[in-house]
């Protein structure tokens, strides 16, 4: 077997494994808190805003070590961080030991192991598959373990009522420790960077990675749409979801549907984008943030289950579409040597007001309902995509990053 496909089916694996516990873990979390701590909407934002909490305060520095080191080390040491934490949780929760503020800080380490992870991922595609292969892999990685995403939140529905969300949580540990290992037998086809001689300070590598954002219009004006859309649409979206599924469609296990539509629909998007080649690339995934409205509508109007989960599905093709035409561009227009940093500044300007969102979302429902903060990030998911469709850069077919000027080269190329 080739090198490079060993290592991308190895990357795959690794991440199918990691995705079963991750896509339970958000059914285990806020039913734990709605179950076993006597919570509400508000304490479930609390949760899971800080997890996001943490990815955000360390995004920045993952990405720095992501493009410093090799970046599957980055990922088995994130893994296995993860892993020890995730079994604190299952085990203090297993033996009634559990607080709503020892939980938070629970999540906000998870979301800091996380923030290592992820740049490192889109940091390690471009140095295991050639660069014609980049579209393929990044559709691979998006549609990544058919069976996890959509029979995790299945299993995790049905196993909550008997292992209880404690043990739902442990099979997540479980999940960290076998991604560390599949990742540990990944070899690079094209090396990490050789370390400087000059010990360049933290802060001036992460002004690097800003300065090659700011240089393309379409980067940042994507993000800084992705940022509203996380603070006013998913955010609460995935506080209120489980309160609206505990109270119409059975709990955990009726919850468990909609994560497992979502996930089909991922998976449906993400192999369908193997075969696009859309000369504007970052116009096509922007649009596709429209249709997502549809889910927080259907739960506003407290749809029955199969009109919900209908609604997940289409967000799932949506978000399988974007993640592989988004991340092609970025690996496509986006220096080697930088696409961790950009890749961090990606998910930190992304990501930069959901904890907000998450709290505000479930301070919102106990004080006005959940249905009107529903009916909002639904008017917020098909108002807050425009302006960014109108940008001349976003419109405009994109350029690879051998024929355009960088903020990193001296002088623009002849």
């Amino acid at each position: 077997m080739p090198p490079a496909t060993r290592n991308l089916r190895l990357l795959v694996v690794a991440r199918t494994c990691s995705l079963c516990g991750d896509l339970a873990v958000p059914i285990a979390v806020p039913f734990a808190v709605l179950d076993m701590l006597g919570g509400g909407p508000t304490e479930v934002g609390l949760a899971l805003g800080a997890q996001f909490a943490g990815v955000l305060v360390f995004l920045t520095v993952g990405g720095v070590y992501s493009d410093r080191f090799a970046p599957h080390r980055m990922m088995i040491v994130s893994d296995s961080v993860s892993a020890l934490l995730q079994t604190a949780a299952a085990v203090l929760l297993a033996t009634d030991r559990m607080s709503m503020p020892l939980l938070a800080a629970l999540m906000f380490a998870t979301g800091a192991a996380s923030a290592f992870h992820q740049p490192a991922t889109r940091a390690l595609v471009p140095r295991i598959v050639q660069r014609e292969a980049l579209q393929a892999a990044h559709s691979r990685l998006g549609a990544t373990g058919a069976a996890a995403v959509v029979l995790a939140p299945l299993a995790a529905g049905g196993l909550i009522p008997s292992l209880g969300p404690a043990g739902v949580i442990a099979l997540d540990a479980a999940t960290f420790l076998g991604s560390a290992l599949l990742i540990a037998r990944i070899s690079l086809r094209v090396p990490a960077q050789p370390p400087s001689t000059g010990r360049p300070r933290m802060a001036r590598e992460v002004a690097e990675g800003w300065r090659e954002l700011r240089a393309r219009p379409w980067l940042w004006g994507s993000i800084t749409a992705a940022a509203g859309v996380e603070l006013l649409l998913s955010a609460p979206l995935a506080t209120l979801a489980p309160v609206v599924a505990d109270r119409l469609y059975g709990g955990a296990q009726g919850y468990s549907w909609l994560i497992a539509a979502c996930g089909l629909g991922t998976v449906a998007g993400g192999l369908t984008a193997v075969r696009l080649r859309p000369r504007r690339p970052v116009l096509a995934a922007n649009t596709l943030v429209l249709p997502m409205a549809l889910a927080p509508l259907a739960l506003a109007q407290e749809a029955p289950v199969a009109g919900a989960v209908m609604a997940y599905a289409l967000t799932g093709v949506c978000q399988g579409l974007f993640t592989t035409l988004w991340y092609t561009a970025m690996s496509q227009a986006v220096p080697q040597e930088v696409q961790g940093r950009i890749s961090a500044w990606d998910q930190l300007g992304s990501f930069a007001l959901r904890p907000a969102g998450h709290a505000m979302a479930g301070m919102a429902a106990g004080a006005v309902g959940t249905a009107p903060v529903l009916g909002t990030a639904a008017a917020a998911g098909l108002l807050l995509p425009l302006p960014v469709l109108l940008m001349k850069d976003v419109r405009a077919p994109l350029c690879e990053s051998g024929t355009q000027h960088t903020a990193l080269s001296p002088t623009p190329p002849r």
